[in-house]
């Protein structure tokens, strides 16, 4: 995590943030109290008063194995913001314009640690036969167009640790580690992730990612595989692209 710049009276808050963060990345496994103290660059008992009071205001738990993670009142938060994000107050009325447009639905998703969650679609004009992912489902990355861009900068065994931890819905998906490498390596050469019919029968998907070059969102279509040739699909990534630049 890059280090943010220091505002002047705002130390302790901004290292309960900085824990915050830390944790919201590393929250499956958890983190270790030294652990904290290298990736903050902060004094142990800093950064123990900071852990101390989000643990008593339950935004931290600690494990029996002393190791620290996400608490209740940090997912009540998480669920609040999605309720009104603001990246949907953002990015809708571009959604709205490219699935009017293009005639094709348009989506925007927010990575959740090993999963992407659908904040928001935009419905297009072209019938489509599969039911397509909804509002507030989680998805893992990878398993569609849009979460394949987020997975872009990661290492391959950052890549198999993932897979590893959801084999069962990637096979769902029809995906094994090598098909999976490959959509990612599409992504590194072509700037966009392109799913073809995995996740639903006769749809493909393409996404990019939002945050620049660690993104932490997507834009995606998707639309009938009988539609959505190499030609199409370069027209639809100028126009996700024009969103996300």
């Amino acid at each position: 995590m890059s280090k943010s710049r220091e505002i002047p009276g705002a130390r302790t808050s901004q290292r309960a943030l900085r824990i915050l963060k830390l944790l919201r990345e590393n929250n499956l496994n958890g983190m270790t109290m030294p652990e904290l103290i290298v990736a903050t660059g902060g004094e142990r008992s800093a950064v123990q008063r900071a852990l101390d009071g989000l643990v008593e205001e339950g935004f931290v738990e600690r494990s029996p194995a002393r190791r620290y993670h996400l608490g209740v009142e940090a997912m009540h938060l998480g669920h609040a913001t999605m309720l009104r994000s603001p990246l949907v107050s953002t990015y809708r009325l571009a959604l709205q314009r490219i699935a009017r447009t293009t005639g094709h639905t348009a989506f925007i998703g927010v990575r959740m640690g090993d999963f992407i969650l659908c904040l928001h679609c935009e419905e297009g004009s072209t019938p489509m036969r599969a039911r397509l992912t909804r509002p507030g489902e989680l998805k893992p990355l990878g398993t569609t167009a849009g979460s394949l861009a987020l997975m872009a900068n990661m290492r391959e065994r950052d890549l198999h640790t993932i897979y590893q931890r959801h084999v069962g819905a990637y096979e769902a998906a029809g995906l094994d580690f090598a098909a999976l490498c490959q959509h990612v390596r599409h992504v590194r050469r072509n700037g966009y992730g392109v799913i073809r019919n995995s996740v639903s029968e006769g749809v493909t998907g393409i996404g990019v990612g939002l945050g620049g070059t660690e993104p932490f969102a997507t834009v995606s279509m998707a639309g009938p595989t009988s539609l959505l040739g190499p030609k199409r699909l370069a027209e639809l990534y100028a126009e996700l692209r024009s969103i996300a630049d």
